[in-house]
Formats: structure tokens, sequence, C-alpha cells
């Protein structure tokens, strides 16, 4: 949808006639123009406060919204532009794979291990399923514990939030 509502080809009676199938259009359009001069370049930068933290701010959020905006909402893109923990800079690949040469670890493994850190896992996927347990699930929605939950969830979003020590946020 976002790339419907920035490309300019959306003539106002149909951009009207989406924002009536869903409250969520609107919401949408009205964050793509609020973030669309938002200055989030702060978020690449580590927040000396990220200890006292609780939660998640929420001028993290919209940087991070705008940030996704920014990219074309191509996830990939954001995260390589965050860097630091996000893609596992602290990481000294080469020294880990000393240490598991010199405790004879499988070559293979060690390949595995390489390949998973600098390209990123699963390197293959095998699965299979019908079309009728697809559509089940589908139907089914969302994993119902989120809504069951949403207090031990965002509790959880804030320790995962709070953890990052390279975490790229302000605090409020």
């Amino acid at each position: 949808m976002v790339h419907i509502l920035r490309s300019g080809y959306l003539p106002f009676h149909s951009f009207a006639s989406l924002c009536c199938i869903t409250p969520v259009i609107p919401h949408l359009a009205k964050m793509l123009v609020k973030c669309h001069t938002y200055d989030f370049t702060w978020l690449a930068f580590e927040d000396p406060y990220w200890k006292d933290q609780t939660s998640v701010p929420q001028n993290h959020a919209h940087a991070m919204l705008a940030t996704l905006f920014h990219y074309g909402m191509h996830a990939p893109d954001v995260l390589w532009w965050l860097g630091g923990s996000y893609t596992g800079e602290y990481r000294d690949i080469d020294s880990t794979v000393r240490i598991l040469v010199d405790h004879n670890i499988d070559p293979w493994l060690i390949t595995q291990y390489i390949r998973a850190t600098t390209v990123g896992c699963p390197n293959h996927f095998v699965a299979e399923t019908s079309r009728e347990n697809a559509l089940l699930h589908w139907r089914a929605g969302n994993y119902s514990s989120i809504k069951t939950h949403l207090v031990d969830v965002m509790n959880t979003v804030g320790k995962e939030h709070k953890s990052d020590s390279t975490c790229p946020c302000l605090a409020t």
C-alpha cells in the first residue's frame, strides 16, 4: 500500500475510496506525510541512557517508521544502515574460526558457521504443505497468545530493546 500511495498515480477519488475500506489506509497516508521530513539520522548513534529504559520509546518507533519509509519499506536496507548490533558488527568471526579449528571442529560445521554469520540463515528451505493447510492457518490469523498476553509481550520487547547495548535510540 505504501508504494501505491507514494506512486502519485492514485487519483483523489480512488484514494478516498481506499480510505473507506479501512482506517489503516488514511493513517498510513498521514504517517507517510508526517515522516517525510523527519530526521531519523540520530538512530545511527548509541543511546547513552539505554540501561534506564523500561520500554521502547515512542520517538524510537516513529524514527524507525520514518527510516522504513525512507528505504522504501525494505527492512534489510534499514538494518544495513543501522549497522552495529543489528548486523552483528561486534562479532570477530576470524577469531572464532581460529578457536573452532584449534578445537578440531568438523570443517563442514565451520563452513556453515561462517556462512550463517556472514550471509544469513537458512541457506535453503525444505517445506511443503497442502493448499487446505495453508488456508487453514491463513484463516486462523495471527497466533492468539500475543493478544492474550499483550502486557508480557510488550515487557519482553522493552527488555530486548533495553538489553541491546548499542541500541540507537534516545531515552525519553
